[in-house]
């Protein structure tokens, strides 16, 4: 939960990480890979279409555990946007 909730991950005090190494976990915990990005962006990220991960897996080559946690990050973010009402130009 402190890697999906970065201000908890500074605020927790059962392990003491220093400031540059929490910083650099949650960069490599919202990062995503170009090949996975590419795969999904032609999809709706549905929950059906989260039980067809595999195939990019196959595709990419990346664990299925990475290419779960990047459609997550992903629809969150699209989510973020969209109850915001973001309008892209």
């Amino acid at each position: 939960p402190y890697l999906k909730q970065p201000d908890m991950l500074v605020k927790q005090m059962n392990f003491q990480i220093e400031p540059e190494v929490q910083k650099y976990m949650v960069s490599k915990y919202y990062e995503f890979d170009d090949t996975v990005i590419r795969e999904l962006l032609g999809r709706k990220l549905t929950t059906r279409a989260r039980k067809d991960l595999d195939e990019i897996l196959e595709t990419t080559g990346i664990p299925l555990r990475s290419c779960r946690r990047q459609f997550d990050n992903l629809r969150a973010i699209f989510n973020a946007l969209d109850d915001r009402n973001f309008e892209g130009n």
